[in-house]
């Protein structure tokens, strides 16, 4: 495992067919160098691979483990935030030109190469990983934005 500044790397030379496991954390710099949502803030992510390799190809999983707050889209509240999230991505090799697949979850890569870069992948799931939008509803424990909420829009919907 290597990691250079902003730059992710495993090791993928070996002929071992046993799982490969690595550890990389993603420091907050990283998350801000991607111009994620400014409503979240994010603490370390934690980010695991691994991969197995078969005969004519690769599997690799990708999890992402953090924690953090985010804001209530309706009321702006700090709400807790836990996220862990799983990826599959297969890897398969190429030898003069790499063929035109647009499947997300393919990683086409030239024969004979001993490392994959993770930088692009981890950036694009990361971009992913938060939800669009956050509110206190659906809590256990309704926050007071809910019921601020449903007050007005009972106000709102008054029949003449």
């Amino acid at each position: 495992m290597t990691r250079s500044k902003f730059s992710f790397y495993i090791d993928i030379s070996g002929n071992s067919f046993k799982p490969q496991e690595d550890k990389f954390t993603l420091p907050n710099s990283f998350l801000q160098g991607l111009g994620l949502d400014e409503d979240a803030l994010l603490d370390e992510v934690e980010a695991t691979t691994l991969l197995t390799r078969h005969s004519k190809f690769m599997e690799l999983q990708v999890t992402f483990r953090t924690s953090g707050s985010m804001k209530c889209s309706r009321c702006l509240q700090s709400l807790p935030l836990h996220i862990e999230r799983s990826e599959l991505f297969i890897i398969k090799f190429w030898e003069q030109e790499p063929p035109m697949d647009n499947d997300p979850n393919l990683l086409w890569l030239p024969k004979g190469e001993t490392r994959l870069e993770l930088t692009s992948v981890f950036s694009d799931i990361l971009l992913g990983l938060l939800p669009a939008r956050f509110t206190c509803a659906g809590d256990e424990n309704p926050r007071p934005c809910d019921q601020k909420v449903l007050e007005k829009l009972s106000e709102l919907s008054v029949e003449p």
